[in-house]
């Protein structure tokens, strides 16, 4: 026999075999109704054609008046297609909106952080202002402090992301894809890391040598 192979649902036509319907209802299903049925059509014929014409079908068979909705369903593979890129669009707004909530968390808690600890390093600062640094050193030695906690924050969310992602994989079967948002993410981690230590950083430069040596 020739092979037939998958078909548009992905179910291989080979390991399938084929019964009369009131055999399938009367031995496996044991109901008299079909919940559902896949209907394959001519190469060019219109879909929107057929849908009108099974609509037509359906309703008469289930003796429906003019008046009464549809009490079943007919779409095909596009609808399912539209469907399905509405859903995963969706899901893209709603990992944005969380992304987002999640860096301004995370920016919020590392300019808490910066600030407390520069108000408990004042003795630090004041004996590198003495020996001579000067305030573009301090501000550069408190922002990549800045950074590398969030760089340590978005290596952290990364690792525990692909530990999932393997579990998952391992579980469902799902594929595991490299994306280019891992190195984005670690981009924006840095952004947020500068910014949330730009203000704790010029603070830290407000301390006299002298008033921070005696704090």
């Amino acid at each position: 026999m020739t092979e037939k192979g998958t078909d548009f649902a992905g179910q291989d036509q080979d390991l399938q075999v084929y019964i009369p319907l009131n055999a399938f209802m009367r031995r496996y299903s044991n109901v008299d109704y079909i919940k559902g049925m896949y209907v394959q059509v001519e190469d060019g014929y219109p879909l929107s054609g057929m849908k009108a014409a099974l609509r037509g079908l359906i309703r008469k068979a289930h003796d429906m008046k003019p008046e009464q909705k549809d009490d079943f369903t007919v779409f095909t593979m596009e609808d399912v297609l539209r469907t399905q890129e509405e859903g995963i669009r969706l899901v893209s707004v709603l990992t944005v909106i969380a992304s987002t909530v999640s860096f301004l968390i995370g920016g919020l808690g590392i300019f808490a952080i910066m600030l407390l600890s520069i108000s408990e390093r004042k003795m630090e600062i004041g004996i590198r202002r003495v020996v001579g640094s000067k305030k573009r050193d301090i501000i550069m030695q408190f922002l990549s402090e800045s950074v590398i906690v969030a760089l340590v924050g978005g290596i952290g969310g990364i690792l525990a992301g692909l530990l999932i992602t393997v579990i998952v994989d391992v579980i469902g079967g799902f594929p595991m894809v490299f994306s280019m948002n891992i190195p984005l993410a670690l981009c924006i981690s840095m952004v947020i890391g500068v910014l949330a230590g730009i203000y704790p950083a010029m603070e830290g430069t407000k301390y006299e040598p002298v008033k921070a040596l005696y704090s």
